[in-house]
């Protein structure tokens, strides 16, 4: 992204998802701005860690409701006031978002109506779209975090064991798991799936049904 960090501008941070979760003390942009924008590759966090921003009594908008909520301004000329009057708000991957398209104005107006009320707004969004956005509201509003997954051989292997002891099994399954390329969450779980074996992962998830 071309915006400048820190300054007037939109400020930008960086981590993986565990460490906006509860790993670190949350950035003062994340927990202080009236808007958060979360991008990052698919699958690295952005909602879990939207939902730690916003807590557990959010509104969730993905991207069918907000195409209907859209189509509704239009109709009406106004927002519901269950979304620009109060609670807390995610825009969950809401889609086309090109620049200079009625649905980023649309997204824009909304949010900055919600800023005028006092109340946060987190969304998460692809890398273009999140440029796209970032141009129809106030830079010093705004804080942006662009998620990532663990880098490195420690921190992608203490994520693999993490997996193995939900799945009950030895540590010495994790062996290789870093060198996974594309690396993503899903791809260690699957692959840790595999070598448990069909019986020992549906043994798994029962006794997690029961507690």
């Amino acid at each position: 992204m071309h915006r400048p960090v820190g300054s007037s501008r939109t400020t930008l941070v960086t981590g993986t998802c565990a460490e906006f979760s509860g790993r670190r003390p949350l950035p003062r942009s994340l927990r202080d701005r009236s808007v958060v924008v979360l991008c990052g590759p698919t699958g690295v966090g952005r909602s879990a860690v939207a939902q730690v921003l916003l807590g557990p009594d959010l509104v969730r908008l993905d991207a069918r409701r907000f195409e209907s909520v859209c189509i509704a301004r239009l109709r009406t000329m106004r927002w519901p006031d269950a979304l620009v009057a109060r609670g807390s708000l995610l825009l969950d991957q809401p889609k086309w978002l090109s620049k200079g398209t009625c649905r980023v104005r649309l997204a824009g107006e909304l949010i900055t109506a919600r800023m005028a009320a006092g109340l946060k707004t987190v969304v998460t969004l692809d890398d273009a779209d999140a440029e796209n956005l970032l141009d129809e509201l106030p830079p010093s509003e705004v804080g942006l975090a662009a998620l990532h997954f663990p880098r490195g051989r420690r921190a992608r292997l203490t994520y693999a064991q993490g997996v193995a002891e939900e799945l009950g099994l030895d540590l010495a399954k994790v062996a290789g798991t870093h060198q996974l390329d594309p690396w993503t969450y899903e791809a260690v779980r699957a692959a840790l799936r595999a070598a448990a074996g069909p019986a020992n992962t549906e043994l798994r998830e029962a006794e997690r049904a029961v507690r």
